[in-house]
């Protein structure tokens, strides 16, 4: 009986002191240590989870090209259909008919991944189908490795709060408020991103074309008459961008206008100005200071005329 006491104090002694040893290697600050963040690191993701065929992640994305004499009320059927369906319209895009172009509608919409097929079927009865796709994507081990990621720094951010707690220096409480900063914002993008891949997962993605048949024809004429028409609507499209230039180009040819007519009429009121004769100069006055200079020899006095008439029959030469 006494052996068997001694053994079961010495059992006790030893298990008191392993909880110590462990208590003090990671219970954090004790004694003014400093806490072995490192041990708290969540690694490169966790433990991976092996998944059966049966619970895959699929990520499935679908367009649908319809052609509709009514593109605004058929689109507006197709909106019907998916939210009856559980889903939500991300996107509407409605084009009514112009002189140039005719009426289309676009939608981007998100229908429940178990209500796909039906949801399209329904679509593609809606107008006559000129084209459809659709697409799977596997995503089952980036959403076993996001979720192992979230689980191992929600666990970490735990522990760093448990430290905290405990911490009795300043610097091992800033220490450990910084790390817990650095985990809690890896947390809040790696469940974003989770959110994002699990939304996609849950509603497929479907875009919408919904077009009117002048639309498609337009694309290409098949005969002569199409031909014409095709090419009376460019020449129209032609002269519209012909008058949208000239309207641009009008209000600086005004301006050019009026800048070209007043250089114009300053050029011609210059030309018609009168020019003032020049006075000659006034030879005999005479200003003091002023050099005077010699002036011309006075001519010779003619000689006086004949006071007789000469005879008719007499020259000058001959005598009485």
């Amino acid at each position: 009986m006494r052996l068997a006491h001694r053994l079961t104090a010495v059992l006790a002694i030893l298990a008191a002191t392993t909880v110590l040893a462990g208590c003090t290697a990671g219970g954090g600050p004790s004694g003014g240590s400093a806490p072995d963040i490192a041990q708290l690191s969540p690694g490169d993701g966790g433990v991976r989870t092996e998944t059966g065929d049966t619970d895959r992640s699929v990520v499935s994305t679908a367009s649908v090209s319809l052609i509709s004499s009514d593109p605004a009320k058929d689109t507006e059927r197709i909106v019907t259909i998916v939210t009856d369906a559980g889903g939500r319209v991300d996107n509407r895009t409605d084009s009514p008919a112009t002189i140039d172009t005719p009426a289309s509608g676009s939608l981007t919409v998100r229908i429940p991944a178990n209500r796909l097929e039906s949801a399209l079927t329904a679509i593609k009865e809606i107008g006559e189908l000129r084209h459809s796709s659709l697409s799977s994507t596997d995503v089952t081990d980036q959403a076993i490795d996001l979720d192992a990621r979230v689980t191992a720094l929600r666990a970490s951010t735990t522990r760093l709060l448990a430290l905290i707690d405990r911490a009795s220096t300043t610097a091992d409480l800033i220490q450990l408020e910084s790390a817990l900063s650095e985990r809690q914002a890896d947390l809040d993008s790696l469940e974003a991103q989770r959110d994002a891949l699990t939304d996609a997962v849950e509603y497929a993605t479907v875009q919408v074309e919904v077009q009117s048949p002048a639309a498609v024809a337009g694309a290409a004429p098949g005969d002569f008459w199409g031909g014409i028409v095709v090419g009376f609507t460019s020449l129209v499209a032609f002269f519209s961008g012909l008058l949208v230039v000239l309207g641009i180009l009008l209000p600086w040819l005004i301006l050019l206008g009026l800048m070209a007519a007043a250089v114009w009429f300053g050029l011609r009121r210059r030309r018609a100005a009168p020019v003032e004769p020049v006075q000659p100069a006034d030879t005999n006055s005479y200003s003091p200071g002023q050099a005077t200079e010699p002036s011309a020899p006075p001519r010779p006095p003619l000689p006086p005329e004949h006071s007789r008439t000469t005879p008719h029959n007499q020259t000058p030469d001959s005598p009485a």
